[in-house]
């Protein structure tokens, strides 16, 4: 059996990239859906 130890420290640099890239491109992809939306209900 082995053991481990986390030291979370470093995560919470990971965590504060991952909160800023991910609002990131959550906005991005919510503008690219209300684009693809508006295009499709558009008739040609």
């Amino acid at each position: 059996m082995r053991y481990f130890t986390l030291i979370p420290e470093p995560l919470e640099s990971v965590a504060d990239w991952l909160e800023r890239y991910g609002n990131f491109w959550r906005e991005r992809f919510d503008g690219l859906h209300h684009y693809l939306h508006s295009e499709h209900q558009t008739p040609p």
